[in-house]
């Protein structure tokens, strides 16, 4: 009896213990935030310029001829007056000079010259009218730009993009990001380095240029030319119109299976090159894959896919 009771004294000592253990364990994270709104007139020819860096920028379209920013400095740390002291060195510029509107971000180090111990990033909602240009610098963090009709300029490093419903001229550059375009049409330029690319129902003019990427392609409706030049990647292209397309193959070192569909007039048809095109390869709209080690799938989906 005696060795049951102690045996259940040092279990609830035990339990006890641990639970603590469990507590202390815990770190609670202190968050800081400081908010800030500025709105400016809008009239054709005025644009907008948007410098990153640990940003999440967020860009939506309205009729009214204003350019709304709404932006959010975030520090996070275990000790709030470290988040509180840190924040402080999140410095936010917005400004217009002639023709430009103007959003920065930036660390800017005090008299310590010490460098923030704590999570930093900057949180931008802006909204702007449909034929506003726009040009986004990233480093770290995210891009989403919904509703553009006029032209689109990203260069970004380690930023997720998604791209929705733009009807515009866009230009971008990733290095370890991965890209979303979805019901995207006009044209769409992108270079990538290590960034997946996702293609949904997009239209237009189309060249993408990657190095060890996943491309997919799905629901191309009357693309006016698809072009890749990828190594180091695979490509997959799905799309019920797949019979209508003229292609252009040059491949080298690539899984490839010719599908049933597709009737091909080689000129090179050994491996590691396989160099073809289509009889009527000069029809509209064309698709010309460059690929240099990966592998290529192209399917013919059905409309109930």
């Amino acid at each position: 009896m005696k060795r049951t009771a102690l045996h259940i004294a040092l279990i609830l000592i035990l339990t006890i213990f641990v639970g603590n253990q469990e507590v202390f364990g815990q770190t609670r994270v202190q968050v800081v935030k400081q908010k800030r709104t500025e709105s400016f007139k809008w009239k054709p020819g005025v644009s907008l310029e948007i410098n990153g860096e640990r940003a999440e920028i967020f860009i939506s379209t309205h009729d009214l001829n204003t350019i709304s920013i709404e932006t959010e400095l975030i520090a996070k740390h275990k000790d709030k007056s470290v988040a509180e002291k840190d924040l402080k060195k999140l410095q936010l510029l917005v400004d217009k000079v002639g023709s430009k509107v103007f959003v920065r971000d930036f660390i800017q180090l005090d008299s310590d010259n010490k460098k923030p111990e704590s999570g930093l990033k900057t949180v931008m909602h802006i909204t702007i009218p449909t034929h506003c240009a726009v040009s986004i610098n990233n480093y770290f963090g995210k891009i989403d730009v919904q509703g553009l009709l006029n032209t689109l300029t990203i260069n970004s490093e380690y930023s997720r993009i998604n791209l929705k419903k733009n009807h515009a001229i866009i230009k971008v550059g990733s290095k370890f990001g991965d890209i979303k375009a979805t019901n995207t049409s006009g044209r769409l330029d992108i270079t990538s380095n290590r960034s997946d690319i996702v293609l949904e129902n997009v239209s237009g003019v189309i060249s993408l240029k990657s190095t060890l990427a996943e491309i997919r392609i799905t629901g191309l409706k009357n693309p006016e030319s698809l072009k890749i030049d990828a190594k180091k990647s695979k490509v997959y292209i799905t799309s019920i119109h797949s019979l209508d397309f003229g292609y252009i193959l040059n491949l080298e070192k690539v899984d490839f299976t010719k599908p049933n569909w597709l009737y091909l007039k080689y000129t090179q048809k050994e491996t590691p090159f396989i160099k073809a095109n289509t009889i009527d390869f000069e029809k509209l709209p064309l698709i010309n894959i460059k690929l240099n080690t990966g592998s290529l799938a192209l399917i013919k989906s059905s409309a109930n896919d």
